[in-house]
């Protein structure tokens, strides 16, 4: 998706500039490398053959997901900021004090047609791209210097500008510093798991306690509710050289090849399932792993005697906790 969205860029700005000198050969051969070089090693990686599974979302679906570039950590703040973005143009628009160049223009249009129509597994044109500065958004134009009042409005709105970015940024900033804790507690948590081991996460959902979620800590989850300490447990592989089942190893992402009895563990595990499956018989298969890692522990209020038949707690903290499968678990 970055080499398409490259050549999605290079397109409206030669677009633009054909208009303006004409077709010159020179510049038709300048362009020979950088576009032709990169399409001839995406076509030589093992992903290329790949790119022909393709699944579409609904309308409904690909709606959604315009809210995610301005998805941070505190809903009325996402809220507000993009309410400002779109105000903020709407009003540089309605003051002509913004222009859109042809070849933004023509990248805007491609990017959009393109997001309306399809996502592939192999990655898909997320709206973040069609929000892009550089892609031809409208820019406020440059004010001669003989021009002063205009020059005043002109950092007056620059000066609003950075005000709505700011408290977006200060918020980022403080989620970060809080995931510091949560990284040191997963690691002190994951210490005694040994090289080679099986391990299989499991989290305690928003459905399954929605008051632990309601005041969790900034960076565990969006304002939209998209978790995002699931992928915490991947330092299992990192840092304790264990088995972990969600590796990133689709064969239309990522040239890593998953081993036959691996690949059987990662199917049994068919994703990160709520923590309450494991107390309902015969709903997680445990069989071929040494280990359960529940993350969001916190959100459990009896980790010492949860699924006790099954397991045995090994250790815990606020992010995670570790069980030891017992004996004779397997699919029980």
């Amino acid at each position: 998706m970055g080499l398409l969205f490259f050549y999605l860029l290079i397109a409206g700005y030669e677009l633009e500039r054909l208009r303006a000198d004409g077709i010159r050969l020179a510049r038709f051969a300048a362009l020979v490398l950088p576009v032709v070089l990169p399409a001839g090693l995406y076509m030589l990686s093992p992903l290329a053959p790949l790119a022909e599974g393709t699944e579409f979302l609904s309308i409904a679906g690909k709606a959604s997901e315009l809210v995610f570039p301005f998805a941070n950590y505190l809903l009325p703040l996402d809220i507000a900021t993009a309410s400002a973005v779109v105000a903020f143009l709407v009003l540089c628009f309605a003051k002509r004090c913004c222009r859109v160049t042809c070849g933004g223009v023509v990248t805007l249009t491609l990017t959009a047609l393109l997001f309306s129509r399809r996502r592939g597994v192999q990655g898909h044109l997320p709206p973040r791209y069609a929000l892009r500065h550089h892609a031809g958004i409208p820019a406020v134009r440059r004010i001669p210097a003989d021009r002063p009042a205009e020059a005043r409005r002109t950092r007056r709105r620059r000066r609003v500008r950075h005000a709505v970015q700011r408290p977006h940024v200060a918020v980022v900033l403080f989620a970060w510093h809080g995931h510091r804790q949560d990284l040191a507690d997963l690691r002190a948590t994951i210490a005694q798991v040994e090289p080679g081991a099986s391990v299989l996460a499991v989290s305690v959902t928003p459905d399954e306690a929605p008051e632990y979620w309601r005041h969790a800590p900034l960076s565990r989850k969006l304002s939209t509710g998209f978790q995002l300490d699931q992928h915490l447990s991947a330092l299992l592989v990192i840092e304790r050289r264990a088995y972990w089942p969600f590796l990133f190893d689709n064969p239309s992402q990522q040239p890593v090849e998953t081993l036959p009895h691996y690949q059987r563990l990662a199917e049994q595990a068919n994703g990160i399932a709520g923590h309450n499956a494991l107390v309902a018989p015969r709903q997680v298969d445990l069989c071929g792993y040494h280990y359960v890692l529940l993350l969001d522990a916190a959100g459990e209020p009896d980790l010492a005697r949860f699924a006790a038949d099954r397991l045995a707690l090994v250790a815990r903290s606020g992010i995670a906790a570790l069980f030891r499968i017992r004996p004779g678990s397997c699919a029980s």
